[in-house]
């Protein structure tokens, strides 16, 4: 049987696994000394899979974080079934999100392109 969500539904399931998943990955994720964030979470129309986008902290750390997230997805999607109390749990797919590097780099190319402004205004 195929059970399809409208979009209002759809969002706020996302919203409710994020919130879930962020508990349970803090609970359950063993990478030391790193700060993990799930910054966004896209389940499929049909919700078989759920993209889970993470931030990681310090950023060489992502691939360790990666690999520790990805071996715990079993048990992570058990617990989510128990907390989110859903009949099915999407298959968990973990991604680093890199918004917030990409944005840090923006930033720092338009800080330096006003820096090289000022100085050329001051010629």
């Amino acid at each position: 049987m195929l059970i399809k969500f409208n979009m209002a539904d759809l969002a706020r399931l996302n919203q409710e696994l994020q919130h879930e998943l962020a508990l349970i990955i803090n609970r359950e994720a063993e990478v030391r000394d790193t700060l993990l964030t799930v910054t966004y979470v896209k389940c499929s129309d049909d919700l078989k899979t759920a993209t889970i986008g993470i931030s990681v902290l310090p950023e060489g750390q992502s691939g360790s974080a990666l690999t520790a997230l990805r071996k715990k997805a079993k048990l992570m999607a058990e617990a989510l079934e128990k907390r989110a109390h859903l009949r099915r749990v999407p298959r968990l797919r973990f991604v680093i999100d890199a918004t917030e590097v990409q944005a840090a780099l923006v930033e720092a190319a338009i800080k330096e392109d006003e820096e090289d402004l000022n100085l050329y205004a001051h010629l």
